[in-house]
């Protein structure tokens, strides 16, 4: 899956876990990497967003995991928040275009998430934008 075009929910943007810290988040390297080869990002942070948007602006931000995922082609989660450890993915498997989940913290069983119709890919996630292609 090349990143032209294709619409991508980031799912946690902070360094880690209840803190709005993004310094050395994995995650705004994936980002970086995915704008720069042409993908729509959507993004979703309990606190990150707010210091991610200064240096990425032209991300999609969104307060709601399910917005951020609403006809995307991937869903990369970053940051192992509760909010997202906790996610329905039967629910966001209907809203997603794509059912395709790369979870770079290990949060979920893939047998689990196969169970619910979605294909997942165990990765770190500074290696995001390259389990997308």
């Amino acid at each position: 899956m090349g990143g032209e075009g294709k619409r991508v929910a980031v799912l946690g943007l902070a360094f880690k876990a209840n803190t709005d810290d993004i310094r050395f988040a994995p995650a705004l390297e994936v980002v970086k990497r995915l704008l720069e080869e042409g993908a729509v990002v959507h993004a979703t942070d309990p606190q990150g967003m707010l210091r991610t948007k200064v240096l990425y602006p032209q991300v999609h931000y969104h307060e709601d995991a399910y917005q951020a995922l609403q006809d995307a082609d991937a869903a990369l989660v970053c940051t192992e928040w509760d909010v997202f450890r906790k996610l329905d993915w039967d629910r966001a498997g209907k809203v997603m275009a794509r059912k395709l989940v790369i979870d770079g913290r290990n949060l979920y069983s893939p047998q689990g998430m196969r169970e619910k119709g979605l294909s997942t890919t165990p990765s770190a996630a500074s290696n995001c934008v390259r389990a997308l292609k």
